[in-house]
Parts: structure tokens; sequence; C-alpha cells
């Protein structure tokens, strides 16, 4: 005798295509609204970047304080400014992202965002000697200029999306 809580097996494509068809009718019928759906997806894009960048921080941190670093880098390593730049850039371009998409960037959190990226390039270039590294002002000076690069560069890309779709921005 068949067990009545179990389950049959369904086919996926058959379940994508039934999900699909529903999905649609309750759009165009309005059964539910149609933000809701928007909302939650840019919230759950918006804690993806905010992970993204968490785990970012946390390997610039432990990069930034290997006391050999030439072991990782190998024999002819990228120019060090040029690493602290594009290593800012990226933080603070992966936490305007998550912002941006949670629908709370404003330029007052884009400065208290730039003020975290400064005292955290301070911390890492003071901290840096107890790893047997050397403190350089000028790194943290491009790491600043990093931190303000990459949300320059977010407001760029969020602009040229406005001019190139206006409706669905």
């Amino acid at each position: 005798m068949p067990d009545k809580r179990r389950r049959p097996k369904m086919n996926l494509l058959f379940d994508l295509q039934t999900f699909f068809e529903v999905s649609k009718t309750a759009i165009v019928s309005k059964a539910f609204p149609p933000k809701t759906f928007v909302s939650t997806l840019r919230q759950r894009i918006s804690t993806v970047f905010f992970l993204l960048t968490g785990a970012f921080v946390v390997a610039l941190a432990i990069a930034t304080h290997i006391p050999r670093p030439e072991t990782l880098l190998g024999p002819n390593p990228p120019n060090d400014k040029l690493m602290h730049f594009i290593a800012y850039a990226s933080v603070s371009l992966l936490a305007g992202s998550g912002m941006a998409f949670g629908g709370w960037f404003t330029y007052r959190r884009a400065i208290m965002l730039i003020a975290f990226l400064i005292v955290l390039g301070a911390l890492d270039e003071c901290t840096q000697p107890w790893f047997h590294r050397t403190m350089d002002v000028a790194d943290w000076v491009f790491d600043c200029l990093g931190g303000i690069a990459g949300l320059l560069l977010l407001q760029l890309l969020s602009c040229a999306m406005r001019f190139i779709s206006p409706r669905t921005l």
C-alpha cells in the first residue's frame, strides 16, 4: 500500500513552467504586486554583495599581513600601490553596490563608507609591523584613493544605466 505522505516524482522542467505560468498569471491579475518580488530580489542581491564585501575584507586583511608576500606573489609581483588601489576600490564598489541594491545608498552613507575605508586602511598599515611588514603612508594614501575611486565608478555606472534605460531603473 503506497504511503499517502510520499510525494510523487515531478519533472523539474514541468515545475519551472508551472511556476512561470502561475507567476505570470498572478502578476497580470495583480494577485500580488510585482514590486514585492522585485524588492525581495533586490534585498537578496544586496545581501550577497555585503557577504562578498565581508569575505573580501577578511581575505584582504589576511593577504596584507603575510610576513613574506613574495612567496604568495611570485618573483615579479605587480606594483604594490596599484594592488592597494584596486583592493580598496573593489571593497568600496562591493559595499556601495550592496547599499545601492538595498535601496539605501545616500551621499551621507557614501561618505561614511569612505571614512570607514580610511580607518580600515590606516589600521591595516599600522598593524603590519607586528607581522614583520613595513608600514607605508603611501600605501594608505592609495587605499584612500582606491576607496573613493570605487564609489565614483559606482556612481558613473549608475548614471550610465539610467541614461541607457531610464524606465527600468
